[in-house]
C-alpha cells in the first residue's frame, strides 16, 4: 500500500522502516525543514530494545549508549526510597541510557535505508479521508499529497491531526514539567545507575548516564530537574547560579555535573500531557506514540511504547495490499487498536497514580511514597511487579507480554 506517516520523532521512522519491510511504500512528512532531535537523554527499556533489535539497530544503540542496571532514588534525608535492579529479571536484562540525538539519527537512517521517502518542510494540518480512492494529507500552505491507503499520525502529544479520528477521551496538561541539560560524565562513579533525589514531592533532580552521540564523542550524563510550570519565570529570575546550587544541594555526589550548568542556553524545557485516544483509529487514519497515548515520564516508557506501536501496526497491516478495500484497511487498524488497548490503559493508570507522588505540592503524598515504596521494593511479588512495569513486560493488570 501507499502509506503516509506524519511526524519524524521516534514512532514515525520506526513505523516507516517496519512497514517498508512488509512491502508497503511509505512517505514520512515532517514539518521541520531539517529534522532534528528534541530533548536530552532518554532511557530505552528492555521493551524498546527488543524492537530496536528487530530493526537491526539494537547493537549500535548499546555500543554508544550507557548500560543502566539500577534505578536508585533517595529522599532529602538520604534514605533509599526507590531501588529497582534489572538483574532480578535476568543477568542480561538492563536499560540503556542514550542521547535523543542518537536514537533519532539511528531510526531516521534506518527508515531511509529501508526505502522510505522523507518530505521535509510539510506542516500537515489537515487530513481528508472522504474520497473513495484513499486519504490525502494537506499542509498549512494548502499543498496536498495522496491518495494514501493509510495515514499514520505520529506527530506527538500536541498534534491537532487527532481530529481526523475524533476527540480524545482525555487531554490534560500536567502542571509540572522538567528542565534538562546534558553534561560530560567526568568523575561520576555510578555509571550504571539512574539516580534521583527527592525533596518532598516538590523537588526532584535526576541523573541518567546517556552515553555518546558518536564513536569520537565523550560519555555524557543527562540531568533533569522537576519544576512547577507556574514557577518557571520565578526560578529563571533567580538566575542560573541558583539552579546550579539547588542541583548541587539536592545531589551533592553529582557536584561535578552541576558545575557544568553555566547558562540558560543549556537548559531544555520539557512539558507533559496525559492523552488518551480510544479507539486509536477511524477509517484509514491511525494514531501511534504520544499522538495516541501521551503520559507523564515517571516510568520512562513513552518512546518504548511508541516503538511497540510501530511493530504491532506493521504486523496488523502486513497482509493488506494496494488492492484491498478500505474495509480491510479499517479492520487491520481496528485490530491494532484492540491489541494495544489493554497495555496502554494499564500504563496510563500507573503513570497517573505515580505522578503526584513525585511531582506535586502535596507533602502528605511524599510521606506515603517514602513509607510505601521501600517496602514494595523489598517484597518479592511487588518488587517483581515494579520491575516488570519498568521493563515494559507487563501486558496489563493480569497479563504479561
Amino acid at each position: 500500500m501507499d502509506i503516509a506517516v506524519v511526524g519524524c520523532g521516534t514512532a514515525g521512522p520506526a513505523a516507516a522502516a517496519l512497514l517498508r519491510e512488509r512491502g508497503h511504500d511509505v512517505v514520512i512528512f515532517e514539518r521541520e525543514p531539517a529534522p532534528r532531535p528534541v530533548g536530552s537523554g532518554i532511557m530505552v527499556q528492555p521493551l524498546g530494545m527488543s524492537v530496536l533489535d528487530r530493526l537491526g539497530v539494537g547493537d549500535e544503540i548499546r555500543r554508544l549508549g550507557n548500560r543502566v542496571d539500577r534505578l536508585h532514588g533517595v529522599n532529602a534525608q538520604g534514605r533509599t526510597i526507590l531501588d529497582v535492579r534489572y538483574g532480578d529479571m535476568g543477568e542480561d536484562v538492563c536499560g540503556v541510557g542514550v542521547q535523543r540525538g542518537l536514537l533519532f539519527s539511528t531510526l531516521l537512517s534506518r527508515a531511509e535505508r529501508s526505502g522510505a521517502s522523507v518530505c521535509t518542510g510539510w506542516a500537515i494540518d489537515r487530513i481528508d479521508d472522504a474520497g473513495p480512492n484513499g486519504a490525502w494529507v494537506i499542509d498549512e500552505r494548502g499543498r496536498r499529497a495522496g491518495p494514501f491507503a493509510c495515514i499514520v499520525i505520529a506527530s506527538g502529544s500536541r498534534t491537532l491531526l487527532r481530529s481526523a479520528i475524533g476527540e480524545p477521551r482525555r487531554c490534560v496538561e500536567y502542571p509540572w514539567g522538567a528542565w534538562w541539560f546534558t553534561a560530560l560524565a567526568g568523575g561520576v562513579q555510578e555509571r550504571r545507575t539512574l539516580f534521583q533525589s527527592y525533596e518532598h514531592a516538590e523537588r526532584m533532580v535526576g541523573f541518567l548516564p546517556s552515553g555518546k552521540l558518536t564513536d569520537a564523542g565523550a560519555d555524557t550524563v543527562s540531568c533533569f530537574y522537576s519544576v512547577e510550570r507556574a514557577r518557571e519565570r520565578e526560578i529563571r529570575q533567580r538566575g542560573i547560579a541558583w539552579l546550579r546550587d539547588d542541583v548541587r544541594r539536592l545531589a551533592p555526589g553529582f557536584a561535578s555535573i552541576a558545575e557544568q550548568l553555566v547558562s540558560w542556553d543549556q537548559v531544555l524545557v520539557a512539558t507533559y500531557r496525559d492523552v488518551v485516544m480510544r479507539p486509536l483509529c477511524r477509517g484509514r487514519v491511525v494514531c501511534i506514540g504520544d499522538a495516541g497515548h501521551s503520559m507523564s515520564p515517571q516510568l520512562g516508557l513513552g518512546a518504548n511504547l511508541a516503538l511497540v506501536d510501530a511493530l504491532v501496526l506493521a504486523r496488523c497491516l502486513g497482509d493488506v495490499d494496494q488492492g484491498s478495500s478500505s474495509d480491510e484497511v479499517e479492520r487491520a487498524l481496528t485490530a491494532f487498536s484492540d491489541q494495544r488497548r489493554r497495555v496502554l490503559r494499564y500504563y496510563a493508570f500507573i503513570s497517573r497514580l505515580l505522578t503526584p507522588l513525585f511531582q506535586s505540592s502535596e507533602r502528605s503524598l511524599a510521606v506515603v511514597r517514602d513509607l510505601a515504596l521501600p517496602v514494595l521494593c523489598r517484597a518479592g511479588w511487588s518488587r517483581r511487579q515494579m520491575l516488570e512495569a519498568v521493563c515494559g513486560t507487563t501486558g496489563g493488570f493480569l497479563g504479561r507480554w
